[in-house]
């Protein structure tokens, strides 16, 4: 009984130090597993950084139950080695001492620097900050790849022009031509022509007309489900249409959402000879404000192509 006693002490130093170092090589991206998967030759550079990746997030994601952890098995042991009369309240300094070295330890180990704020966004957990550092990186990886899907389809615009049958109506031709970008970010684009431009007399109608038309088509009621405007509890559906037709005629995207189920943006584009509304639409994707910009930036492309 004395050598367990004797032992103890040293038994459960060794186990909250092996847990520490265990915590540490997460931390550092490095488990038995990945030090053991860096000496097998098939195994590629990529993959081993992919999973030295995705232990470092594990630590992240999980760095408060470790901390937590540590402490739970500090009381554990301390409990142990009072029932085996290792510790006791007598020795006092001994136990104060021990708390010293592992609140020092979580300070070295856990308490890094951490961004509790960023711009109007306060985060109350860490894990918080973890998932808005994702999704920022997500949502920069998308738009990214939507001007890089835009730029292509401009430099290709003649090969695909020349792939479009050309007994197709005008506003079928272009929604073919669009829908080669918004295959890639599963949205769908619909057309609406207007054979005129602003400064004709019967305008102002056409384009009431067809945003009439646009709201039947699509089931779209912009007194609830604009989100370019707030709305107030006497904004009915006749002032939304006409806050929509003074948008469009400014030349304004507006962006249309059914929470949870399908988002919209209606963008305007004037040519000198016609107008021209595109609505696009998702219920699986994601339309973004760069979309307006690339939408018009191919319409004007199209148009160039079909003339020359």
């Amino acid at each position: 009984m004395e050598e367990i006693q004797n032992l103890a002490p040293i038994i459960g130093l060794c186990i909250m130090l092996a847990y520490l170092v265990y915590i540490w090589t997460i931390s550092s991206g490095h488990t038995w597993y990945y030090t053991l998967y860096r000496w097998i030759p098939r195994i590629t550079k990529k993959s081993k950084d992919t999973l030295s990746k995705e232990t470092k997030k594990r630590y992240r994601d999980n760095k408060r139950k470790f901390r937590r952890s540590l402490y739970a098995l500090f009381i554990v042991i301390l409990g142990i080695g009072y029932m085996l009369s290792v510790y006791t309240l007598e020795n006092w300094q001994t136990l104060v001492t021990l708390a010293i070295v592992i609140i020092f330890a979580d300070i070295s180990v856990f308490s890094t620097p951490v961004i509790r704020k960023a711009g109007k966004f306060e985060f109350e957990q860490e894990q918080e900050i973890n998932e808005y550092v994702e999704a920022y990186k997500k949502n920069e990886l998308g738009l990214l790849m939507k001007v890089n899907k835009c730029t292509e389809q401009i430099q290709n615009a003649k090969e695909i022009c020349g792939r479009i049958d050309n007994d197709l109506s005008y506003e079928r031709s272009l929604e073919e031509f669009l829908q080669v970008y918004c295959d890639k970010f599963r949205i769908n684009p619909y057309v609406y022509k207007i054979d005129a431009n602003a400064d004709d007399e019967y305008f102002l109608n056409a384009l009431g007309e067809t945003i009439d038309t646009i709201a039947h088509r699509h089931t779209i009621n912009f007194s609830t489900m604009s989100a370019s405007f707030n709305t107030e509890e006497d904004f009915n559906e006749s002032a939304a249409k006409d806050k929509v037709f003074e948008m469009l005629f400014d030349a304004e995207f507006i962006e249309i959402e059914r929470p949870n189920i399908e988002r919209f943006i209606i963008i305007p584009i004037y040519t000198m000879d016609k107008t021209l509304i595109v609505v696009l639409q998702t219920d699986k994707g994601i339309i973004d404000n760069v979309d307006g910009p690339h939408i018009t930036n191919l319409t004007y492309t199209f148009e160039n192509t079909k003339e020359a």
